[in-house]
């Protein structure tokens, strides 16, 4: 019998000769050491021998080709097959003799890119079954099976089967020492870098990075708006191809309309021999900006910089949003197809903005006394309490707080009573007081004023004289959150 073809795994021998019985079946095929850099078909079996003019039924099976598939990506389900064949078995009617032996298990390669596809990918390079010896009269050799093949892969495969094949039998079902070949060779670790000569069509198809972060991660607004500053990285991974017309877009938040505008660009970096074919920058204003036109070989990187503007009427709250790099589609199947890679702003919190609102202040004023001053008319000499409550609302503290009050009309100011209460923890103030205090224009008005007991015709313990009060913050800023951020400041003052 003829020996299996080896490739993976070695073939097995084939039976032993008619009549003499002597162990002289052909010798499978040896082993390939198999590596991304070195593979090989499988190899045909070995003929059985013949005097009997039974050449096709003597014949060996055939060798597995070879299968190299090397992809960007690999989705969906599907087998690749690259078997040996089983050898045919000697014809038992007429010159029967001994049989061929199976054909090796072929070659089979896959690498891809984005290797996490290949789960999908059910593959085989088994080796063939060595042909039976159908004569019944005495045994022939059958042929030895073929030796398992090989395959090699840059990630995990759904399956893999380099099982060898079988041997054949005689017409009694006796083997007559013909012997199965051995297993082929499965690695599912190879690297893409490995495999020599032409590079891989993978190649072709530019790999982007797009990332964003932000120099400013919390501003202040103001009543003339604020701005932010960003930058958009977009990198192409070493060893592809350039991504060519590539234009560059940023749709900035919008929580009120026109809340986030282009205001200018910065820079413009180009690293690793990337370049700018053609210029073109966004509008003032714009608040989805793009830039043209870039080309990006493998290995470079454009990093641009810009400014937006913030409105006076955004919120205050933490506002992320995406970047974009769209560029001409290699596989495209339209002359101008395009296709995209973008920066997800749920990725990271590199380009948060956090916007702070201003400082908010309420200022609710209440008279406590008499029956909350609601009596009508009020008679002379009542005592009136006024307080004034305090809050910060906004988005920051306020600093700076100074708190003015004019005395009522045809009222004289009690000594001692203007103070200060209630939730002022980690404020200093001072009671300043104005005897020239004019409410028309009180930016002339002085607070160097002594209240004095009896001042200006008032009766004791009251002074005419105070036009005003001033509560100044002199240390410690009003707090945006509870409970130092609100208060009050109370007087009392007496009809006359």
């Amino acid at each position: 019998g003829g020996g299996g073809g080896g490739n993976g795994g070695i073939g097995g021998r084939g039976g032993n000769s008619w009549n003499s019985n002597l162990t002289i079946g052909g010798i499978g095929g040896d082993v390939i050491p198999a590596a991304a850099t070195r593979i090989a078909m499988g190899g045909g079996g070995g003929a059985g021998t013949t005097n009997n003019g039974a050449a096709a039924t003597a014949s060996g099976g055939l060798g597995g080709g070879i299968v190299l598939v090397r992809a960007g990506a690999i989705s969906g389900t599907g087998t690749i097959t690259a078997n040996g064949a089983n050898a045919p078995n000697s014809n038992p009617t007429c010159c029967g003799d001994g049989a061929g032996g199976g054909g090796a298990g072929g070659s089979i390669i896959i690498i891809a890119a984005t290797p996490g596809g290949l789960t999908g990918i059910t593959t085989s390079a088994t080796g063939g079954k060595g042909g039976d010896t159908l004569i019944p009269t005495a045994p022939h050799g059958p042929g030895g099976g073929g030796g398992g093949g090989v395959i090699l892969s840059n990630g995990s495969l759904g399956s893999t089967n380099v099982n060898p094949g079988t041997n054949g039998l005689t017409f009694g079902s006796s083997a007559f020492n013909a012997l199965p070949g051995n297993t082929g060779i499965v690695n599912t670790s190879i690297t893409s870098g490995s495999i020599p000569g032409a590079p891989a069509g993978a190649t072709c198809i530019p790999v982007l990075t797009v990332t964003k972060s932000t120099s400013t991660p919390t501003v202040s607004n103001g009543p003339t708006g604020t701005t932010a500053t960003y930058a958009i990285t977009v990198a192409n991974a070493a060893g592809k191809a350039a991504a060519t017309q590539l234009n560059i877009s940023d749709t900035l938040p919008q929580p009120v309309a026109n809340g986030f505008a282009f205001a200018s660009t910065t820079s413009v970096v180009l690293n690793g021999g990337s370049t700018r074919p053609s210029t073109t920058n966004p509008a003032v204003g714009a608040i989805a900006p793009q830039w043209t036109q870039f080309s990006i070989p493998g290995g470079g990187s454009v990093v641009l910089t810009f400014v937006a503007s913030i409105a006076s009427n955004v919120p205050g709250a933490t506002y992320q949003n995406p970047a974009t790099a769209t560029y001409l589609d290699p596989a495209r199947t339209t002359p101008t197809g395009t296709t995209s890679s973008a920066y997800n702003p749920a990725s990271s919190t590199n380009e948060d903005v956090t916007v702070v609102g201003p400082p908010i202040v309420g200022l609710v004023k209440s008279c406590t006394a008499p029956a909350d001053c609601t009596t009508n008319p009020q008679l002379p000499n009542t005592e009136l309490s006024f307080v004034i409550n305090f809050t910060n609302t906004g988005g920051r503290s306020a600093s700076n707080l100074a708190i003015v009050d004019a005395i009522p009309n045809n009222t004289d100011f009690k000594l001692g009573s203007a103070s200060v209460t209630v939730g002022t923890t980690g404020l200093t103030f001072v009671i300043e007081y104005s005897n020239d205090y004019d409410p028309g224009n009180p930016g002339i008005a002085t607070w160097t004023y002594v209240p004095v007991s009896g001042g200006g015709g008032a009766g004791a313990g009251f002074d005419r004289n105070v036009k005003a009060i001033r509560w100044r913050v002199t240390a410690g800023n009003l707090s945006q959150t509870a409970p130092n951020n609100a208060g009050d400041v109370r007087f009392i003052s007496r009809i006359r």
